[in-house]
Order: structure tokens, then sequence, then C-alpha cells
């Protein structure tokens, strides 16, 4: 059965409004109806980020890292300590997934729960909507609080560690388990501030040598000052990045951030576009088009850099779900077929390219 171009661009762009939007639907034409929802993007979609801090959760139930590279540097061989506190609601005993690179040792409540040393470098695989972390260990928690103290070397480089519960890939369970809180809200003299910004506390760059116990290893005293390796040191919080963020997203996220309902919507509106030649609807679009295009080196920094795996537009980079790879590649597709000559082509060209591969050979 062939369906109708307008019956078809009626139900594309309307997807997004409330039921209430169609109490008199049968009252104008379609088209007329597809309009006001085109001009209400039109008005309302932003087409920019926002910096913001990140997110940040007090439970222990997603991917957790203390970048230490960005906060000591990374130039040299070094090593340096992190701290957080862990609150368990009985006893128990939880598997960690850790990544990190170089040597590392994790002690809980003063007992290690993990060691490795060695030189490497640190592997990260994404995952469909998770990251895959190459080591674990068996994290035995009383009920209650639990110091955690992480001592980390580096022989210049990447200078991170990662910690996540085992990644179910936001998978629904049938039982849902039961995670620690983790953060500094409950450490003694450690305002509530800062507990808001971050989950760790640190201190460093000490001597490489993860052999010497320095003074964190035996106290945690604030206030007081330990030789470091340049200088003395006292513990501190980790730098905190800001993000780009979605402006004003709902609970079910914007009309502009990439994933196949809106790349959808927004070949919706080049079809409008055609059909009622009124170019209003083409040229949010191509802002649709060249927000994602464009901000593609941003994103891929926030990514790499940043380790923000869940940041906003993430999944442009590197996803091997086809709602954030083919699905929305529609209105890229349908301008480099209409039009032979634009600023972006080549980018445009570049990504299809991508895509292309990934039909032939990465679609899962």
């Amino acid at each position: 059965m062939k369906i109708n171009n307008k019956w078809m661009l009626f139900l594309l762009l309307c997807a997004p409004v409330s039921a209430s939007a169609f109490s008199g639907q049968l009252e104008e034409p379609p088209v007329a109806t597809v309009r006001k929802v085109g001009d209400k993007l039109i008005r309302t979609t932003p087409f920019a980020y926002k910096l913001a801090l990140p997110p940040k959760t007090d439970k222990f139930d997603c991917l957790k890292f203390i970048d230490l590279g960005r906060t000591f540097g990374g130039n040299g061989e070094a090593v340096a300590y992190a701290y957080t506190r862990m609150i368990a609601p009985k006893d128990t005993h939880m598997r960690v997934e850790t990544e990190h690179n170089d040597a590392c040792v994790i002690w809980c409540n003063g007992e290690v729960v993990y060691e490795r040393l060695g030189t490497r470098d640190i592997t990260i695989k994404k995952g469909e909507r998770g990251v895959e972390l190459s080591y674990s260990f068996e994290l035995p928690l009383k009920k209650g609080r639990n110091d955690i103290l992480v001592k980390s070397a580096t022989r210049g480089g990447d200078w991170c560690v990662f910690l996540q519960p085992p990644c179910n890939n936001d998978a629904v369970l049938t039982v849902t388990p039961e995670y620690p809180s983790m953060g500094l809200a409950s450490v003694e003299n450690v305002d509530e501030k800062v507990a808001a910004l971050t989950d760790w506390l640190v201190i460093g760059p000490f001597p490489p040598g993860m052999d010497t116990a320095h003074g964190p290893e035996k106290e945690m005293v604030f206030g007081r000052m330990y030789p470091g390796a340049e200088g003395p040191v006292t513990w501190t919080i980790p730098k905190i990045e800001v993000l780009g963020t979605m402006i004003d997203p709902a609970p079910w996220g914007t009309t502009y951030q990439w994933n196949y309902h809106n790349g959808g919507v927004a070949w919706a509106m080049q079809q409008l576009a055609e059909l009622t030649n009124e170019e209003k609807y083409n040229e949010w679009a191509v802002d649709f088009c060249d927000f994602q295009m464009e901000g593609m080196p941003f994103i891929d920094y926030q990514v790499d850099e940043f380790h923000a795996y869940k940041s906003a537009n993430a999944f442009i980079v590197g996803s091997s779900l086809l709602d954030f790879t083919l699905a929305p590649s529609l209105p890229l597709i349908y301008r480099l077929r209409t039009e032979p000559d634009f600023r972006n082509r080549k980018l445009y060209s570049s990504y299809i390219d991508k895509m292309i591969a990934y039909a032939l050979d990465g679609q899962i």
C-alpha cells in the first residue's frame, strides 16, 4: 500500500507532540498541523550547548573515575593517592571492574583488595550503552562506612583509574542490585559543598615507586603537608571539568540531540520544505545537520579527554547501535543527494562513508 507523503510527514513530525494537540486534528488538513509542529521546532530549538558541571550520583551504580593526569600533569614518572568512602546497607561482597594505566593498588578499610604492578596503557572498550574494563576484583564491604584508598603510578601520559560495578549496558534487570553509596558526604571535616562537587579527595604527586609508603598510606589528616615530588603536598580535590550539555532537556531528551527519532524529524522537515516550498523548514534541518557535524570534534574531545562516555551527544562518536548511526543519518544523506555543493559537504561525506562501512561490517 502506498502511503501519502502528507500523512507520512504528519506521523513523523507530530511524534513528539502530546495527545492533547490532536483534539481538533480532523478540522484542518494534515499539512497545516505539521506546519504548526515545524514552526514550533523553529521557535524553540536552540542548536547550542550549555556549560555545566558533570552529573553526579551518590550511588556506586555507574562508572566512576579519578583523572590524576589532568589534576597533577602527566609529564613524568610519579605516584598519587585518591580517597573516597562507600556506605553499604549491610555486610556484603561485590564485584568491581577497574581499568588503569601502569601500577595500581586499592585498599578497603586498610586491607589490600586489588594490586596490579607493571606498565600498561588504558584500554576501554565501548559497549552498546556502557564500557567494558579490563580487570575486576572482589570488594568486601561491611555494613556502614568503608574507606577506599587508591594508589596509582604513572610513567607519563594518561593517568587515570576507573571503577564500576559489572556493566549491564542499561539492561532491564529482574532484580535491582543494592548499590552502596559513594562519596565524601559522610567524611568528617569535609564541607558539603566540596562533597557536592566530587566523590574523591586526591594528594600528590609523590616521587615514583610503588614500594615506598608515603604519608597517606599511614594516616589521613587534613591540613598536614607531606613531602611530594615537586614540593610539599596536601589533600585536595581533583580538577573539575565542565561539560557541554543540552539546553533545557525534558525527561525524554531534546529535539536536537543525535538519535534516530530526531534524525527522522530533521528528514521530515526537509520533506515539508519540499512539499510546501517554504525554505524555513529546510533551514531548520540544515541547522540540525550542521550542529551535529561541526560539533563532532568537541564531542570527541569530551569523550576521549574528559572520559564523559554518557555526556551530551556522546553516542555520535563510535557507537555500535543503529539508533545513533545509520538511523539519524537520513537528513545528511538527503542533503548530499539534493545539494551538489554546500559549505560542510566534505564533513557530511566523510561521516556517511563511515556509516556505509558500518552498515556493511559493523552494525549489531
